[in-house]
């Protein structure tokens, strides 16, 4: 007898991202930023010593942090791309400048 055929419940659906780009390995992996990282930068910025911040504080911002950073690579690797065609590339991929992110920073804080 043949194999049967899954049925169409169980096959997987289609990504319904086909138009965005693909990301690599690299991207996928998240990297985190150190928890003890962000609330030394947010009890940096507190007036009051004496303020406590908690966890849940502390990894809400670091979520945001991680957002922040990643748009402000995805814009300027865009915007790279979009003004430079022949923008200086490696094996790894498109190599950004800090002139690339300035470029893309008042944009960005507006947004946010």
């Amino acid at each position: 007898m043949p194999p049967k055929r899954p049925s169409k419940a169980n096959e997987e659906a289609p990504s319904r991202r086909n138009d965005e780009p693909k990301r690599n390995q690299e991207e996928e992996r998240k990297v985190k930023i150190p928890p003890e990282l962000i609330a030394k930068l947010v009890r940096n910025f507190l007036e009051d010593d004496g303020t406590k911040v908690s966890g849940a504080a502390t990894k809400t911002v670091g979520e945001y942090m991680h957002l922040f950073l990643t748009e402000a690579v995805y814009r300027a690797v865009s915007n790279r791309r979009d003004g430079d065609p022949w923008a200086k590339t490696t094996n790894s991929g498109l190599m950004l400048e800090v002139e690339d992110l300035e470029k893309i920073a008042p944009q960005l804080l507006l947004d946010f």
